[in-house]
C-alpha cells in the first residue's frame, strides 16, 4: 500500500513498504538483509519522521543473536545481543530537523523486557533516495532469526 501519489494525503503517514511474509536467516553468521525497502527521493521532509516497525522471533536460547534497521547503510538502531527470549519487537524512528541534512534516530526493543537504545544525530540527505534494510546476525550459525513482518512509514506535517 502507496500514498505516494496522492496530493491530498502528502501531509500524513505515506506507508513505503509492509509485509508479514517471514524472512529467515540461519545457516550463516554472515550480517543478512531480512527486508530492503527503497524511498524515493525528496519524501521525508523537513521536520518529517521515517518510523520503522518490527517483529521477529528466534532461537531461544542464550546464543547472541543481533538485529539491525539502517538507512543507506547507516546504522539507526541495533537490538544487539538478544538471548533467551523468543520473540522481539522493534520500533525505530528517524527524525529530520528544520532541514533535510540533519537527523536524530533512535530504536527501543521489546525482547521480553524493554529496552531503549540511545538516539544519535545523523547526517543523511534526504532530499536523495532512502534504502531501509533490516538485518539479521547469528553468533551461532545453528541459530535463526525470522522476521515475521513489518513496516516502513513516513510522516510529514
Amino acid at each position: 500500500m502507496s500514498n505516494l501519489d496522492n496530493p491530498q494525503l502528502g501531509s500524513v503517514a505515506n506507508v513505503f513498504g509492509q509485509s508479514g511474509r517471514p524472512t529467515s536467516v540461519t545457516g550463516t553468521t554472515a550480517e543478512t538483509v531480512l527486508a530492503s525497502i527503497v524511498i524515493p527521493a525528496g519524501k521525508l521532509l523537513p521536520h518529517g519522521r521515517l518510523s520503522i516497525w518490527a517483529t521477529s522471533t528466534s532461537t531461544n536460547n542464550a546464543n547472541v543473536k543481533t538485529v539491525k534497521v539502517k538507512v543507506n547503510g547507516t546504522v539507526l538502531g541495533a537490538a544487539a545481543a538478544i538471548a533467551s527470549t523468543a520473540t522481539q519487537t522493534y520500533h525505530a524512528d528517524m527524525v529530520n530537523g528544520g532541514n533535510t541534512q540533519q537527523n536524530y534516530g533512535q530504536i527501543v526493543t521489546n525482547a521480553g523486557t524493554s529496552t531503549s537504545q540511545a538516539g544519535a544525530a545523523m547526517a543523511l540527505d534526504t532530499t536523495q533516495p532512502l534504502t531501509v534494510q533490516i538485518t539479521g546476525q547469528l553468533a551461532t550459525s545453528t541459530d535463526n532469526i525470522t522476521l515475521n513482518a513489518y513496516s516502513v512509514e513516513i510522516m510529514n506535517v
